[in-house]
C-alpha cells in the first residue's frame, strides 16, 4: 500500500499538481514507517524532489543522496541526478547522467540539446578517449581493454560477475565452477596494467567492480557524444579507429600491423572478425589481398 501511493505521487508529480503529489507521498511515508529503512527511501525521494521543485531547496535531497550511499541504491542516485539536473536545467549534471550511463532507453530520456558535445572525466586536459587504445591501454581487440570500457561505460552501478562475463564472452553459458575465476584473472591482468600506467586499481563494490576515471592520476581523456556508445561496445572501437587511419584506402595486414605494433599473424585474426562481419572488403588474391572499409 506504502509504494502505491509513492506511485501516485510520482503521477501527480509528473502532472505538475504538487499539493496532491505531497499529500500521497506522506501518506507513503506515514504507511512505510514501521518497514525498513530502505523502502522509505522512495517517498523520501520523491518529496525532496518535490522540496527542490517547488521551494528550490535541496537540503532534503542531498540527505536522501547520502542514505541511498549507505543502502548501495545506485539506481536511485543516477535518477535523482537525472531529476535534479532537469529541474534546475543544469546542463553539467544531466550531461554527467548521459555520459555515464549505458542503457540507451535511460538515455533517450534526455534531450540531446541538454548535454555538451563531449564529458571530460577531469579537467587537466582534453586528450581524446579513443587515444588510449594502442597507446595507454592495449587495442581494443584485447579482453583487458574491452573490460576498461566496460567498467567506465556505468559511473554509477558497479559491475557484477555475470555481467561483465555476459558482455565479454556473450555467446558463452555463465559456468559458477569456472566462470568466476576467467573474469578474476581478468580483472587481475588489468588491475597490472592500470598500476604501472596509472598507480590505480579497480575498485570493488559488494563483489561488483567499477574503474571511476576522475579518481584515477594523469586521466585526462575526452569522450565525445558520438563516441559514448563505444563504451558498452568497446569492440566497435578498432573499426572506428580504422575508419580514422584509413578512411576509403585500401590497407594489407602488413599495414595494420605496423600501425599497432602487433604481429602480422594476430593483424589477419582482427581483419577476419570484421570481415565475418561484413564491415571490410577484401580485394586481390594471395600476397596482394588488401581491404578496404565497407561505407
Amino acid at each position: 500500500l506504502g509504494y502505491v501511493k509513492e506511485q501516485i505521487g510520482q503521477i501527480y508529480f509528473k502532472q505538475e499538481f504538487y499539493k496532491k503529489a505531497k499529500i500521497s507521498l506522506n501518506d507513503s511515508i506515514n504507511t512505510l514507517k514501521n518497514s525498513n529503512q530502505k523502502a522509505l527511501l522512495y517517498p523520501q525521494k520523491w518529496l525532496a524532489l518535490l522540496n527542490l521543485k517547488t521551494q528550490h531547496n535541496d537540503q532534503l535531497l542531498k540527505a536522501i543522496k547520502n542514505k541511498n550511499f549507505e543502502f548501495a541504491d545506485f539506481e536511485t542516485l543516477r535518477d535523482i541526478d537525472y531529476w535534479q539536473g532537469f529541474i534546475l536545467k543544469d546542463k553539467q549534471l544531466t550531461s554527467k547522467v548521459f555520459y555515464l550511463t549505458p542503457y540507451t532507453s535511460y538515455k533517450n530520456r534526455i534531450n540531446k540539446l541538454d548535454i555538451t558535445k563531449s564529458w571530460s572525466w577531469s579537467q587537466k586536459g582534453e586528450k581524446p578517449f579513443i587515444s588510449l587504445f594502442g597507446n595507454d591501454l592495449p587495442i581494443s581487440n584485447e579482453l583487458t581493454s574491452q573490460l576498461f570500457c566496460l567498467l567506465t561505460s556505468d559511473g554509477y552501478k558497479p559491475m557484477t560477475l555475470g555481467s561483465i562475463h555476459s558482455n565479454l564472452f556473450p555467446n558463452e553459458f555463465y559456468n559458477p565452477n569456472s566462470s568466476p575465476d576467467r573474469v578474476y584473472q581478468l580483472v587481475s591482468r588489468l588491475n597490472k596494467k592500470l598500476k604501472k600506467l596509472f598507480s590505480y586499481k579497480i575498485e570493488k563494490h559488494l563483489n561488483s567492480y567499477i574503474i571511476r576515471p576522475n579518481k584515477i592520476n594523469n586521466f585526462n581523456r575526452i569522450i565525445t557524444v558520438d563516441e559514448v556508445s563505444l563504451l558498452s561496445k568497446p569492440k566497435s572501437i578498432l573499426l572506428h579507429q580504422l575508419k580514422g587511419f584509413f578512411s576509403k584506402k585500401s590497407f594489407s595486414a602488413k599495414e595494420l600491423s605496423l600501425k599497432y605494433n602487433i604481429t602480422q599473424r594476430t593483424a589477419n585474426r582482427w581483419i577476419k572478425e570484421i570481415v565475418d562481419n561484413k564491415k571490410l572488403k577484401p580485394t586481390g588474391n594471395g600476397k596482394n589481398i588488401k581491404y578496404k572499409l565497407v561505407s
